[in-house]
């Protein structure tokens, strides 16, 4: 018995028999009253889990961060919770795409009487983006930091994620780190994500100068396949055949009412003026827009594999991801010279300085509300959100621009609301 509680051989572990919080004498006692704790407060595992059990209790909560955890039966307010989720990424991006389209194609002037001027880089406007998530992800860190001491301090799923990786030198506990080696497994996990993220905002602005607004919007809706496609290839996860039938009347339901808009956007029907979209330009656009889909699908799933594996909550992802990007766009723009020019167009233009900010601000509290659902619900549960924002963008171009929608329109989009009914219902029901 004094062994058991840390006396005689100084090893310090709990026994079944152990009351919550007693800690022992030994010098192992403060890690096993900490990791007690957590597991206490785990509903997957019983307060009374011996010592010799935590490296089960790890692998299980490494498993069941992996994928978003089942509804839960008492988390009356989970539905509420995803509802939420969905409104704030629906208004924080409607008013991002707004604010873009007034930036993208509408022109600044000096004065009345000048000609209007149109903003420089479309690059900079990325790197915007990227700068006010890394300032609002450290600010959420700070902020967060001294709750998350007690339990789970701010840093601790980083040095985990070094802690899982052996050490170079062979058997044995794993060293301290060189900074360099640090660097280096810091970019292969948020690197990947923040490179394809950078490509597909590439490729998605690139497309239009080769294809159609319709032709881009037929492709993008169709987000929710590829996502379940490289869900499977990054973590061997199946769909069940619901899930893609859902997926396919999704998107055929948002191709169906994006298409059937009586007014194009400027840019795209200019496009069909000038008579540039030919064969091999069309061809070229259909490949950028491909691009697009596996870029952005691969960015998701690849945010979902970090949180499970590293452990990493959503700010450390977005602080993580966006840093890169944020080295990435600076890096472009520093060699091709957009950097100087944009900064000039802004002094030039306080008004244009005005919308970028206001364009930043939605884009960085939508990245909020992307990575805490990606964590929460999953990667496919964000695209079918995702998808349904382009229908409302265009509701919110018919109120604001005077469009109005046929019957083909009204009825896609009913369709559209109708299935997310059922999955949210669906949903809950399999967690009773």
């Amino acid at each position: 018995l004094g062994r058991e509680r840390g006396g005689g051989a100084g090893v310090g572990v709990h026994t079944n028999s152990a009351k919550p919080g007693w800690r022992g004498a030994g010098p192992m006692s403060l890690n096993g009253s900490r990791i007690h704790r957590r597991l206490r407060s785990s509903d997957r595992l019983s307060s009374q889990t011996s010592f010799g059990d935590l490296q089960t209790a790890a692998t299980l909560e490494r498993v069941a961060e992996v994928e978003p955890a089942p509804l839960a039966e008492d988390d009356a307010g989970n539905t509420s919770l995803l509802l939420g989720c969905a409104l704030g990424l629906q208004l924080a991006y409607v008013s991002w795409g707004l604010f873009q389209e007034r930036i993208a194609t509408k022109g600044y002037r000096v004065s009345d009487t000048g000609e209007p001027e149109m903003f420089p880089s479309v690059t900079f406007l990325v790197c915007s983006n990227r700068l006010s998530a890394v300032l609002t992800a450290m600010l959420m860190l700070a902020l967060t930091a001294r709750r998350r001491r007690a339990a789970a301090p701010a840093r601790r799923s980083l040095s985990a994620m070094e802690a899982q990786m052996p050490d170079a030198g062979g058997a044995g506990a794993p060293k301290k780190l060189h900074w360099r080696s640090r660097a280096w497994k810091y970019s292969r996990v948020f690197g990947p994500a923040s490179l394809s993220n950078v490509f597909s905002s590439w490729c998605q602005y690139s497309a239009l100068q080769y294809v159609s607004f319709p032709t881009q919007v037929l492709f993008k809706s169709n987000k929710i396949i590829p996502t379940m496609l490289m869900g499977r290839l990054l973590k061997g996860k199946k769909h069940p055949w619901r899930d893609y039938a859902e997926a396919l009347v999704i998107s055929f339901c948002v191709a169906t009412f994006m298409f059937y808009e009586k007014k194009r956007p400027r840019r795209a029907a200019a496009v069909e003026e000038d008579g540039d979209a030919d064969v091999p330009k069309a061809a070229f656009g259909v490949v950028m827009l491909c691009g697009y889909l596996f870029f952005d699908s691969f960015t998701s799933q690849w945010q979902s594999v970090g949180f499970g594996k590293h452990k990493l909550s959503q700010y450390e992802m977005m602080l993580g991801i966006n840093s890169f990007s944020l080295v990435y766009t600076l890096l472009k723009m520093s060699g091709s010279g957009e950097l100087t020019e944009s900064l000039a167009f802004l002094q030039r233009h306080p008004t244009a300085l005005e919308h970028v900010f206001a364009f930043s601000i939605c884009s960085c509290v939508g990245q909020l509300f992307i990575f805490f659902t990606i964590k929460r619900f999953g990667p496919v549960m964000f695209s079918i959100i995702m998808t349904t924002r382009q229908m409302l963008s265009m509701v919110a171009s018919c109120l604001i621009f005077g469009h109005s929608l046929g019957g083909a329109s009204l009825l896609a989009a009913a369709v559209v609301f109708s299935v997310l009914g059922v999955r949210i219902r669906r949903r809950h029901k399999g967690a009773a």
